[in-house]
């Protein structure tokens, strides 16, 4: 599969962004191309800041992955920030946490699927969300930070989490969910393919095909912060020792830019 960048700009400096929008390092090119290798032919979704860029306001970009897919902030609650400091200059979605997201669609219900994402929570307090599936707080599948841990919920009480010191104020944190539906089993990922979280859901994902970033309705609290990446695959990449161990080395080089 070819991600469908509208517009790059490379630059060969790390660091410096090219007009700020849209722009890739060169340092950030092989991490990204090493994710859209992860399992290509499950992948629905890769959305990365002002890559597929089609307007700054209202927001609004288009799906790498989908290549007709758009996706829209409502609001001014979601922009974009680019900084030759962070992340090697590579951009990101700068959410509000009020009236922050950005909304879309999959090109179908999702009952197997991995979501990833590189995110930053500007406080270590509260639930704050990443990427959701689904309209309806009551179905919906939810990733998210709360206080300081990961949750993955399945409608409003099918719940599980890392417990600890996980997610750590203004730190970039890379974010994996794997989910099998015929087992109901479930694993959550950060830094390493040791899975923090191996647990049973209840739940199965709901078939609606409208998603969320960083969003605040349908019963989930809207992120302040950041995210540099989202991608989402209808395969459980969990079963799959060398897929994940690429997934998780490319979201770690580009955390580490």
């Amino acid at each position: 599969m070819a991600l469908n960048f509208t517009t790059i700009d490379l630059s060969p400096r790390t660091g410096e962004a090219v007009a700020g929008y849209p722009t890739i390092t060169l340092d950030a090119a092989p991490f990204e191309a090493q994710i859209a290798k992860v399992a290509p032919a499950s992948m629905v979704s890769f959305l990365t800041p002002g890559r597929g860029a089609i307007s700054a306001s209202p927001l609004q970009e288009r799906d790498a992955c989908t290549g007709a897919a758009i996706w829209t902030a409502q609001t001014t609650g979601t922009t974009i920030a680019t900084d030759g400091a962070v992340l090697g200059g590579l951009p990101r979605w700068e959410f509000d946490g009020a009236s922050a997201g950005l909304y879309g669609s999959l090109p179908a219900a999702l009952t197997d699927y991995t979501i990833a994402c590189l995110a930053r929570a500007d406080n270590a307090a509260g639930a704050k969300s990443l990427v959701a599936v689904g309209s309806s707080g009551t179905s919906r599948v939810m990733l998210y930070f709360s206080s300081d841990d990961i949750f993955l919920q399945h409608g409003t009480t099918d719940i599980k989490s890392s417990t600890g010191t996980t997610v750590v104020a203004n730190t970039w944190l890379p974010v994996i969910v794997s989910y099998k539906d015929s087992t109901k089993a479930l694993r959550i990922y950060t830094t390493t393919t040791t899975a923090l979280v191996s647990a049973t859901m209840t739940n199965s994902p709901p078939a609606e095909v409208v998603a969320a970033i960083g969003s605040a309705d349908w019963g989930a609290a809207a992120l302040l912060g950041e995210i540099a990446l989202a991608a989402i695959w209808s395969t459980p990449i969990h079963e799959d020792a060398t897929a994940l161990a690429n997934l998780v080395a490319a979201l770690n080089g580009l955390a580490a830019l």
